[in-house]
């Protein structure tokens, strides 16, 4: 992402940016969205954007994606386990 303003800010906050990122990867995409939660008031949790459309749009169409996705897999399996699994008494 290039945005000027936010290069700044991850300049003075590269622990935090290197932390986030892992916790990104390893856990949940989700974990992007500490970078601008403004988590307990904290100036870490606080990054500046010029355009902050450039950072919202592809992390809400990956929320939105992967909402989608789990949901349509819960689905299937929900109807796979109503018309194929034997029933009891």
């Amino acid at each position: 992402m290039i945005d000027q303003t936010f290069k700044h800010w991850a300049g003075y906050n590269k622990c935090n940016i290197r932390t986030i990122s892992i916790f990104g990867l390893v856990f949940n995409f989700k974990v992007y969205r500490l970078l601008y939660s403004k988590f307990c008031g904290a100036k870490r949790f606080d990054a500046p954007f010029t355009d902050p459309y450039k950072f919202f749009t592809p992390l809400n169409l990956a929320s939105f994606l992967n909402l989608f996705l789990v949901m349509l897999l819960c689905i299937v399996g929900c109807i796979f386990g109503i018309y194929y699994l034997a029933w009891g008494y």
